[in-house]
């Protein structure tokens, strides 16, 4: 097979095939009147692969022949080139151009569109759709198709293929046949996709999982929990927030979705990260220790999972940063540290609460990560991750100790992955000529397994406090839904944890907020992008941004340090803004004018339940975690005194 670019060679008796385009806009798409679109490729930028992440192939024998190219002389769009396929098919031969579907779930499809124009010749043309289960569909289009120079648009009903599961589409296919006669010619292609109802790839996805919630908010619900005792209401939003974790997951991958969205639209995100894993598992395991499910069905729901990421590609024993949930294609070839940081610790929260069961299995994976690959020897310290496409490292390393991500320190250290003078190159403060960061610390240099390091603290309102970088309230305290920080490092990290919580608490309260809690979150007005940081401008090296958002994620991961204020506050979110659905706490509240964002994600759903799994049952997972062999061999280095 010979590869080509924009030109023929005239060769009858090969197949030649440049490489595939992805395309970067649809501007040149007609969307028909009422429906949606799903675009498999629009040809607009020459390279591979298409829409989809699906590739093309072309089959032909001697003496047929099919050459494909693409041609920027001949397209829709102002820009772009499309699809260019020259034929000659003697009589009794065929030849075709397929492009790979990748598993797509278009079952709510309801026909497939195409744009084309051709010489004469062109009008005898057959389309195919394949699953990934084998099963295959041919339907002749050629009364559908007349030779023009005027670009026609083709559909092809779904009916034309009722034998094929539209659930798991495997590859789209044009066929030339030479039945009866002889045929040759020359068509162009141009945006492929399949169209139907106004919701036509939500409505696909939601058949993926369980069950997607029927109404937006549920205001006779959170009367109940607001009308509870305590106890009561932490126990019902428990409970709904596991509705998430129960039916949020892909039916055939057994992997969480990111995200589902209720209004202004209705919308699934079909991806997952490995926090995202890692996180399941724990809310699986609260979900047993708070009587949701058997632990039958724990130890099923996790065998489960294990099955699939176990056959998934891996660099290092880690898992690329996104997995689409449908087809388990990467969709970001980056080993982020972090991530793969909470699902190693969700492996050893798996393999302590099922230890007969699943202990082996997960001590298996747990083994084959190498944190190494991902640590800067030079500066000891963890890279934020490496880009497996450019094969690069990131220029950045997770330099700061008051953050989400010193929980992967101690798994790398507890692994003996990275050595333990690692948690000593880390920053408390930067040192005080280090100038860029909010304000000049104080502090002394001490020396501790041969490290010597700035012990510094700020001042924020009178108290010493070690800083995140930002200031949110997830960078102090989620390391503590596994780590007894409270209890293991009651003069260092503990006590941050506790200052932390209340530097929020306290600048809610001079804001005069009806709530508090500022953390990355989905943000209510769709701005940024949809996703943003929130902090404490004071408690952290740069300072994120304060605008009246708050999230309840955080308040839940507080309950460990100031219960009293922690429950206190989820009672004025419920009484004071609309924010609770059928799953739970929705992401987020701009307390300033009560816009909600109505999204729940698994990231900060996966810390909600377990937070107060842990408030109610003694610590539970922080036991789990604590006599795990991995944290075992870190305790010592919790035993710091940041302020001495």
């Amino acid at each position: 097979m010979v590869s080509l670019r924009h030109i023929f060679t005239v060769i009858f008796v090969f197949c030649i095939f440049p490489f595939p385009c992805k395309a970067q806009d649809d501007a040149c798409v007609r969307i028909p009147a009422g429906s949606d679109i799903k675009v498999i490729d629009h040809f607009n930028d020459g390279k591979d692969p298409n829409e989809i992440d699906g590739t093309p192939s072309l089959e032909c024998k001697k003496p047929a022949f099919l050459q494909a190219a693409y041609s920027n002389k001949v397209r829709r769009g102002e820009k772009g080139y499309s699809l260019e396929l020259e034929f000659y098919i003697p009589k009794g031969g065929q030849a075709s151009w397929s492009t790979g579907l990748n598993d797509i779930d278009i079952s709510a499809a309801n026909g497939i569109s195409f744009w084309m124009k051709g010489s004469e010749g062109s009008e005898k043309l057959w389309i195919a759709l394949e699953d990934s289960y084998g099963a295959s569909k041919q339907t002749d289009i050629s009364p559908m198709v007349k030779a023009t120079t005027d670009w026609q648009e083709i559909k092809v009903p779904m009916d034309s293929f009722s034998s094929v599961d539209l659930n798991r589409l495997a590859k789209l296919t044009f066929l030339f046949k030479g039945d009866p006669n002889v045929i040759s010619g020359k068509i162009y292609l141009d945006d492929i996709a399949f169209y139907g109802g106004q919701e036509l790839f939500f409505s696909g996805l939601k058949d993926n999982i369980n069950r997607y919630p029927d109404k937006v908010t549920d205001n006779e619900r959170r009367q109940v929990l607001l009308t509870s005792s305590d106890k009561g209401m932490l126990m019902g939003i428990a409970k709904d927030t596991w509705g998430f974790f129960d039916n949020v997951v892909d039916k055939r991958s057994c992997l969480p979705l990111d995200w589902i969205g209720m209004a202004p639209e209705r919308q699934i995100g079909d991806y997952t990260s490995p926090t995202n894993t890692g996180l399941y598992f724990i809310n699986v395991v609260s979900a047993f220790d708070l009587g949701f499910i058997t632990r039958e069905d724990a130890i099923k729901r996790i065998s489960d999972t294990l099955d699939v990421i176990e056959k998934m590609p891996r660099w290092h024993g880690l898992w690329d940063n996104y997995h689409s949930t449908t087809n388990l294609h990467v969709t970001r070839r980056y080993i982020s540290s972090v991530d793969n940081g909470w699902l190693a610790g969700g492996l050893v929260i798996a393999r302590q609460a099922f230890e007969k069961e699943l202990g082996r299995r997960c001590s298996s994976i747990l083994k084959e990560m190498d944190f190494s690959a991902l640590y800067n020897k030079e500066l000891g310290q963890l890279n934020l991750g490496y880009d497996r496409d450019t094969e690069k490292y990131s220029p950045y390393n997770y330099g700061q100790l008051n953050g989400e991500a010193r929980f992967t320190s101690l798994i790398a250290i507890g692994k003996g992955d990275v050595p333990k003078e690692h948690w000593y190159k880390m920053a408390r403060t930067f040192p005080p000529e280090v100038d860029w960061q909010s304000q000049k610390p104080e502090g002394k240099m001490v020396k501790k397994d041969r490290v010597e390091y700035f012990q510094g603290y700020y001042i924020y309102e009178g108290e010493k406090i070690v800083p995140s970088w930002g200031g949110s309230l997830f960078e102090f305290l989620m390391p503590s839904l596994m780590v007894e920080e409270k209890e293991l490092a009651p003069k260092g990290l503990g006590l941050n944890d506790f200052k932390g919580a209340r530097a929020h608490i306290a600048f809610a309260d001079k804001k005069g907020y009806k709530a508090w809690g500022f953390s990355p979150c989905s943000t209510p007005d769709g701005s940024y992008g949809g996703y943003t940081e929130y902090g404490v401008a004071g408690i952290g090296f740069k300072g994120y941004k304060d605008e009246g958002v708050v999230t309840p994620h955080v308040v839940f991961l507080s309950l460990a340090f100031v219960p009293e204020e922690a429950i206190s506050n989820v009672r004025r979110m419920l009484f004071y803004f609309d924010m609770y659905g059928e799953y739970g706490l929705y992401d987020s509240v701009n307390v300033k004018n009560g816009k909600v964002s109505y999204k729940y994600l698994a990231l900060d759903q996966g810390m909600i339940l377990p937070s107060i799994d842990n408030y109610l049952n003694n610590g539970a997972i922080r036991q789990r975690f604590r006599k795990d062999p991995i944290a075992v061999k870190t305790e010592r280095l919790l035993n710091e005194n940041f302020f001495e």
